[in-house]
């Protein structure tokens, strides 16, 4: 159940998924979450660990705090994700960079917030040990371009990982994220997301369902 805190009340927030003014997620929202479904641990990474399937509720919510910067259940993902994280023994918080192209756009990096937040919560800083160097988004991507993933590379190096997500889809980002870390010195890539979406099969490629 979604426990709403003093702060619901003084300054009421708004829900992601569907605009209602109050807690957020709001109760009705955050029952309609799905559990992450199953798949393939990304290559390179030790543990992988998601909140929710990346699908109605859980997409809206998403895509607010990713294009609208709606920051209200912030604390609420920092949560979730801590959740997620607990057994892996780390020494410092990353996150998957933004791409170029989305920098001059966007105000707010979301993935450097939640990272951030996370740090703080389970006692460890958070350093951007990444960069993106390619300029195409993995959401503009398609087929085998989106299975190939972000360039990417370790801007400094630190043995215990955890790598900070929003989507995991193709698990091609986290991978080569992963990958980056690994050449700079990191010993164990540990990963969350909020979200998960299903592996699509050849017949979903396909467009057949």
């Amino acid at each position: 159940m979604r426990i709403m805190s003093l702060l619901d009340f003084i300054l009421p927030s708004v829900c992601g998924a569907c605009g209602h003014v109050g807690a957020a997620p709001c109760a009705d929202c955050f029952a309609r979450l799905q559990p992450p479904p199953p798949g393939p641990l990304p290559e390179y990474v030790n543990s992988l660990g998601c909140c929710w399937k990346y699908g109605g509720a859980g997409r809206e919510l998403i895509k607010s705090l990713k294009y609208a910067n709606n920051r209200g259940a912030l604390a609420w993902y920092i949560d979730v994700l801590v959740s997620r994280a607990r057994h892996a023994e780390v020494d410092v918080v990353t996150w998957v960079p933004m791409a170029p192209q989305h920098r001059g756009s966007r105000s707010v990096d979301h993935n450097r917030l939640l990272a951030r937040g996370v740090a703080t919560r389970i006692g460890v800083c958070a350093r951007e040990l990444l960069e993106r160097t390619d300029d195409s988004p993995q959401s503009m991507r398609e087929g085998s371009d989106r299975r190939l993933g972000p360039t990417v590379h370790a801007k400094s190096a630190c043995h215990r990982v955890l790598l900070i997500d929003d989507v995991v889809t193709t698990g091609a980002s986290l991978r080569n994220c992963a990958l980056a870390l690994r050449a700079g010195g990191a010993t164990e890539v540990h990963a969350v997301a909020l979200a998960r979406a299903p592996v699509r099969t050849q017949y979903d490629r396909a467009g057949n369902g």
